[in-house]
């Protein structure tokens, strides 16, 4: 699991030429910042992204995800 760690709070990954699909995201992930732009990661977003409590900076930008996922982040409070 890429996120999980006690002491994980700023996870870059962007322009990496990562492909596939976004993996789940536990519940206890303490990650603030999650860049993972510019890559080539495909398919969904899965539900489990809310899971980000944390989280106040995502960036999935420049992508080939399908999915709109205003719905899961609405209980990642401390986006701005």
């Amino acid at each position: 699991d890429i996120y999980n760690g006690p002491a994980l709070r700023d996870l870059q990954l962007f322009n990496n030429s990562f492909h596939g699909t976004l993996p789940p995201i536990n519940g206890n992930s303490a990650i603030s910042i999650l860049n993972m732009s510019h890559n080539e990661l495909s398919g969904g977003i899965d539900s489990s992204i809310g899971g980000l409590r944390e989280i106040q900076y995502l960036d999935l930008s420049h992508n080939f995800l399908t999915v709109m996922i205003a719905d899961q982040l609405s209980e990642c409070v401390k986006m701005e």
